[in-house]
């Protein structure tokens, strides 16, 4: 089967533009909410969303590129058995990097839930050679062994790309990409924030978004940097408010440590 039983064309992909737009900024917005326990019913779309969201995802794609430069450097001289299984076994760990900064993990949950994904990964990048290549001298050719056994062999993947073409699979998985690094982004500028409006002569309450013509405030304690998990509504147009632009961040939910 080929791509074209799917009807994935370039109009087509023109077309999904705005769904995509619409979808990180989304997932976006999903991201930055979870981070303060903000209910996801308070998430609303905008063209501004949309303009934020995609500021953020290159921000963040900057930032993945400034740090994975080292990271490429540091394993060029590696041989490249090994540079890949490396690579394919951090997968996990990115992932669950990214959720634990968004789901406040402690040290402890962070290892558990990564060590869950990890070992058995890392057991078949590295140690299962040992057991399926014996008679192959050398520990990178027995992973180079390894390896092209299993490109001869077709796995799950295989057979997805196989039936929605090439083409189509390449393009979910870079949407797939995508939407992991908008829902991170998102989380990632709620624990960096550090510019918000206040209300009020005492600036005890924090402006966190607006949602159809209302604010969304939250009370804040200023020498702790913790913010109330309990939310309320402010008209725009209700007078008797002061607003303030301040750096008070960043701020994390009551109770996380």
């Amino acid at each position: 089967m080929t791509e074209q039983r799917f009807g994935l064309t370039e109009g087509l992909v023109i077309a999904g533009v705005p769904a995509a737009g619409y979808w990180f900024a989304f997932l976006y917005e999903s991201g930055y909410c979870k981070y303060f326990y903000i209910p996801s019913f308070f998430i609303e779309i905008s063209i501004l969303n949309i303009l934020v969201a995609t500021i953020g995802m290159v921000g963040a794609l900057a930032l993945i590129n400034l740090y994975a430069d080292p990271l490429f450097m540091l394993l060029s001289g590696v041989a490249r058995p090994i540079r890949d299984a490396i690579l394919r076994a951090s997968i996990p760990l990115i992932v669950t990097a990214g959720y634990a900064l968004v789901a406040h993990f402690t040290l402890v949950q962070f290892l558990t839930f990564a060590g869950a994904f990890f070992v058995p990964i890392a057991f078949g990048e590295f140690i299962f050679p040992l057991l399926t290549q014996r008679s192959t001298e050398g520990y990178v050719n027995k992973l180079e062994a390894q390896n092209k056994k299993e490109l001869e062999l077709d796995n799950l993947i295989d057979l997805v790309a196989n039936a929605i073409g090439r083409r189509t699979f390449l393009f979910l998985a870079l949407l797939l990409a995508l939407s992991f690094v908008a829902y991170f982004a998102g989380g990632y500028e709620a624990k960096t924030q550090r510019d918000f409006m206040v209300i009020g002569e005492k600036a005890d309450k924090v402006v966190l978004k607006t949602i159809g013509g209302h604010f969304l405030i939250a009370e804040f304690d200023r020498e702790a940097k913790s913010l109330s998990t309990k939310f309320s509504l402010v008209s725009l147009e209700q007078d008797g408010f002061e607003f303030n632009y301040e750096r008070i961040g960043p701020l994390v939910p009551a109770g996380v440590k």
